[in-house]
């Protein structure tokens, strides 16, 4: 009989013997595994159930038809019964396994993490979508839409301008489905993921530094979080940010050994574009690895290992490699980027970009990028100086706290894309770069825990990147930044150009487009804009003109945006009606020039970055127009914008 004593659906039992022990442990066991495959289905059940949920309420579902309202309502009954009988497993595994207990500090630093996250990614909210980003925002809007095409579509309706987008469509409509004031849902479901992806971050910090204070790690992951790249292009609805959520949330599962949820976030993952399918193939493919390595250190070697295995185990290994291997067969044949198939892509060198080859101009643009732009540079110089100091002093080498399995295994993923992108000729925008910045930075974070040995060493050094990387998610105050690349003119705090380097090109003045989107600075453009509509009571008698063809050069001319008088914003999600929303019209002054009739009242309007030549235009417009002005409308520090009001002589 023992003299211990254990604990089983809360009761307390004294001197049972060995052979009842381990029925009560394989009992727990049991219960161990029901609720964390119940807790599981229940996390992707819930995510289904939202969409059956919005989806009544959605502004798309009057178009719908019967059938698939008919489809949305069971699912929505099915859906809610199939999460609460899961819920309702793992809550009584949770009371017999005796886990009730009180949050410890790992919950509410989870809990606060979420919370900020949310409170600084709200102003992100109502950013319009401009460039490739606009194209995406129809595309899911057509998606959401079920018109016949996309119904009849059905496999093909998962691809979006040639890539593959199952998962980029999942994560996208549990927001666009929301009937939300400006018509961009998507951006709620982008706020929220977003704020979970930090706590995972959390987590995975967690798993690598398990002796730290929580704390510390949990402001670690918020200045992750802060990536200008990773934050700034939250709002816009590309393949490039779910990705990193995606991939976030995989490797989050994995390293807690939750491989329900890790299979399921790796079939979101690798069909939310190409790029994620080479990730996720990635990510299985190194945590096979692991694990096998991890197996056979246990066994002692691999000639113990061989003894040791049984044939169901060798069984199940190989049918799980030729799956695997027959999935990645016909992903790979399967027309994707554009229409080219990924057996074709994956071939080094040939012509255009669809291909991995050394191209000196496109590999320097990407160093640029990857190490320079948003203080890269600083980070480079963090991880440096922090492995010297890790490796060559005693007492720091003598005291790493890092689980180097963990780390190591992010330090290979970030490899892999990076060197993605470096050759893949096509990753030219920097968006590409979500993912790899996010991660650099991650990595910059974790040595920097590592070599810091003082708790003043860790607050000075986590306040000076925390700083510097939140501030350039709203301003370019990145000097090596602006010395490197082409400028670009905001009548305030300069921005960018990522396509070029400054001694080739010093100053852009032609439409930004995506090479200037890398942080946020980019939205208060249109922030300056509105404000003038506001501030000259935008009504539809007004015609807003400019130097520059509005077509080609400036992103602020989308004719899908309407302004709504009262709120003081265009929105997508109304109609023009002539008494509280007004189309905006925007032509090239010329054209307003050779009518006929004359509008009464109209805005000429300066862009900083666009190739304006007032002077020649006013003067012409002076003939026919009393001038008035010039005024200013800004944003800030970060962008300003120079407009006259002209009215008919």
């Amino acid at each position: 009989m023992g003299g211990k004593v254990s604990a089983f659906w809360g009761l307390k039992v004294q001197n049972i013997s060995k052979r009842e022990k381990n029925i009560l442990m394989k009992k727990n066991r049991r219960l161990e595994i029901m609720y964390s495959v119940s807790a599981q289905l229940a996390v992707i059940a819930a995510l289904f159930e939202w969409l059956f949920f919005i989806a009544p309420h959605s502004r798309f579902y009057a178009g719908w038809s019967d059938n698939v309202r008919g489809v949305v309502r069971f699912g929505g009954i099915f859906g809610a019964v199939v999460l609460a009988a899961l819920l309702i497993i793992a809550a009584v595994c949770v009371v017999k396994l005796g886990r009730m207990r009180k949050p410890d500090a790992v919950f509410w630093c989870s809990v606060a993490l979420f919370v900020f996250q949310i409170l600084v990614r709200i102003n992100l909210l109502g950013v319009y979508q401009e460039s490739d980003a606009d194209l995406y925002f129809t595309a899911i809007n057509r998606i959401a839409g079920l018109h016949e095409d996309v119904i009849a579509g059905g496999y093909k309706s998962g691809f979006i301008f040639g890539h593959i987008a199952y998962g980029f469509i999942f994560v996208s409509l549990l927001g666009q489905l929301l009937d939300t004031a400006g018509g961009m849902g998507f951006q709620y479901a982008y706020m929220v993921m977003g704020a979970a992806a930090a706590v995972c971050l959390f987590k995975i910090l967690r798993k690598i530094f398990p002796k730290k204070n929580v704390y510390f790690l949990a402001v670690v992951a918020f200045i992750i979080s802060m990536q200008p790249m990773y934050f700034g292009l939250s709002a816009m609805i590309q393949m490039e940010y779910p990705l990193a959520i995606l991939f976030i949330f995989t490797v989050c599962a994995y390293f807690y050994k939750k491989y329900i949820l890790m299979f399921f976030w790796l079939i979101m993952l690798g069909t939310c574009k190409e790029t994620g399918a080479m990730m996720a193939f990635s990510v299985l493919f190194f945590a096979v690895v692991y694990e096998i390595a991890d197996y056979v250190k246990r066994c002692g070697g691999i000639r113990d290992t061989f003894k040791k295995l049984k044939k169901w185990q060798v069984t199940l290994f190989v049918l799980f490699a030729v799956l695997c291997i027959a999935v990645f067969v016909v992903v790979i044949n399967i027309p994707m980027w554009g229409g080219v198939r990924i057996i074709d892509v994956l071939k080094i060198g040939g012509s255009g970009n669809l291909n991995f080859q050394f191209n000196s101009t496109h590999f320097l643009l990407k160093v640029r990028q990857l190490f320079i732009l948003n203080f890269s540079w600083v980070w480079v110089a963090v991880i440096v100086i922090c492995t010297v100091v890790i490796f060559a002093v005693p007492k720091v080498r003598k005291r790493r706290s890092a689980n180097m399995r963990v780390f190591s295994f992010i330090l290979i993923q970030y490899a892999v894309y990076t060197m993605f992108l470096l050759f893949f000729l096509e990753a030219k925008q920097p968006r590409y770069n979500i993912l790899s910045d996010v991660l650099f930075l991650f990595m910059a974070m974790s040595v920097v825990i590592e070599a810091a040995d003082r708790v003043w060493l860790f607050a000075v050094s986590a306040a000076v990147i925390g700083t510097l990387s939140v501030t350039e998610c709203f301003l370019t105050v990145d000097l090596l930044s602006r010395a490197v690349f082409t400028s670009v003119n905001t009548g305030a705090v300069p921005m960018v150009w990522t396509a070029a380097a400054k001694k080739k090109m010093p100053e852009m003045n032609i439409n930004i487009g995506d090479f200037g989107y890398y942080n946020y600075q980019y939205a208060y453009m249109d922030k300056a804009f509105d404000r003038m509509l506001a501030d000259v009571e935008f009504t539809d008698d007004f015609v807003v003109l400019s130097s520059f063809n509005p077509g080609i050069e400036d992103q602020l001319a989308n004719e899908e945006l309407v302004w709504d008088s009262q709120t003081g914003m265009r929105t997508y999600s109304e109609k023009a009606d002539g008494t509280r929303f007004y189309t905006v019209k925007r032509i090239l002054y010329s054209v307003e020039l050779e009518m006929w009739n004359h509008d009464e009242k109209c805005i000429y309007v300066e862009i900083p970055w666009c190739r304006n030549t007032s002077e020649n235009a006013l003067t012409e417009l002076a003939e026919i127009y009393e001038i008035d002005g010039p005024y200013t409308s800004r944003a800030g520090v970060a962008a300003k914008i120079t407009y006259y009001i002209l009215n008919l002589k």
